[in-house]
């Protein structure tokens, strides 16, 4: 799993211990070689010792804060590794990862500071919104972090910057966006709720339905709008939040249910009725069985937990949720393949 990068403590100066080259772990007597801190930077994001001795030996940067300022955006930071000597484009990017890193904090230690003077200043200034050119990653830090996978940074960067002590503290607030997104979310897709309102005036009006039973079939039908945005929202948040780690949990789930005994009977008997037929059933009929089988043993308890509805909608959404981690997570892949397996165990198609 990739370490979190190791980065100076802010505002204690670096430190040379090692003077001379860095090269596979031991110091030679030369000139002054890389900081402390920029080596511990540097390891911690991938690069090897030998890299580290191309850094020292191709570029001018001795310190965490030159390696800040030699570049100011990722591509750059690629260029630099390769004109240093690093050709991997795993190394290159472990060594851009390094440098945005440490821009990041430095730019919203920075941020910070600019934001203090304003403060004290009456709050006037612009900060430092536009400098860069758009280009580096004090411009957008906590997209940045995100895009890293260093979601544990994601949440202490969004703890610094809105004053809360902790990232437990930030749960109100994140449900509370997502409360609001959904909201506008249902808001466009439920838009013909205020117009099933009039057509049922209308239709109360041409029935002859007095106003009392009127407005108890409109009360009844608010309520039934009311149970059915809720759990809008709530299978709404779910596949919202369905990440790699929900994707596992729900393959793990199934791979359970699969593999357990009153599943296993089921599918002894629909092999047995296949069996049992005057024709053989087509491979579409066995496909559409074993589906018919899925659904109703399985799957139609455990989608809801996961925020899908137990029909064949709730399946092709579940499955176009898992699809998207496929290509980037092998275990997702892995429990796809042992998925299959545990569903067709006993069947013969």
């Amino acid at each position: 799993r990739r370490r979190r990068p190791v980065l100076p403590e802010a505002g204690a100066p670096e430190t040379f211990s090692r003077e001379g080259k860095y090269l596979l772990g031991c110091a030679k007597a030369s000139s002054r070689g890389l900081s402390d801190q920029l080596v511990d930077l540097l390891k911690s994001c991938g690069l090897t010792c030998l890299e580290l001795m191309f850094v020292e030996e191709g570029m001018e940067l001795r310190t965490c804060r030159e390696l800040g300022e030699a570049a100011t955006n990722w591509d750059e930071a690629l260029r630099l590794a390769h004109l240093a000597g690093i050709h991997s484009k795993v190394s290159r990017e472990n060594f851009a990862r390094a440098w945005r890193a440490y821009s990041l904090t430095s730019a919203d230690k920075d941020s910070e500071e600019s934001d203090l003077d304003d403060s004290r200043d009456g709050g006037g200034g612009g900060g430092r919104a536009g400098e860069g050119g758009g280009g580096g990653p004090s411009d957008y830090p906590l997209f940045t972090l995100m895009v890293l996978g260093d979601f544990d940074a994601c949440s202490d960067y969004m703890a610094r910057r809105s004053n809360l002590r902790c990232r437990e503290d930030l749960m109100p607030m994140v449900r509370s966006l997502l409360a609001h997104i959904a909201a506008k979310q249902q808001g466009r897709e439920l838009e013909k709720v205020g117009a099933d309102r009039q057509v049922l005036s209308k239709l109360a009006a041409a029935y002859g339905l007095g106003r009392a039973e009127a407005e108890e079939l409109l009360s009844d039908v608010q309520k039934g709008a009311e149970v059915e945005k809720a759990e809008w929202r709530w299978k709404w948040t779910l596949r919202t939040l369905f990440g790699a780690r929900t994707a596992l949990a729900l393959q793990r789930r199934l791979l359970e249910e699969y593999r357990s005994t009153p599943f296993r009977v089921a599918s002894a008997k629909l092999g047995a009725e296949w069996a049992d037929r005057a024709r053989a059933p087509e491979l579409e009929e066995k496909i559409t069985d074993i589906e018919a089988l899925c659904l109703e043993h399985v799957l139609c308890r455990v989608l809801p937990e996961f925020g899908f509805s137990p029909n064949q909608a709730g399946i092709k959404e579940m499955k176009a949720s898992i699809t998207t981690h496929v290509r980037t997570e092998p275990e997702v892949r892995k429990l796809q393949v042992e998925i299959s397996s545990a569903v067709m165990d006993g069947l013969k198609l």
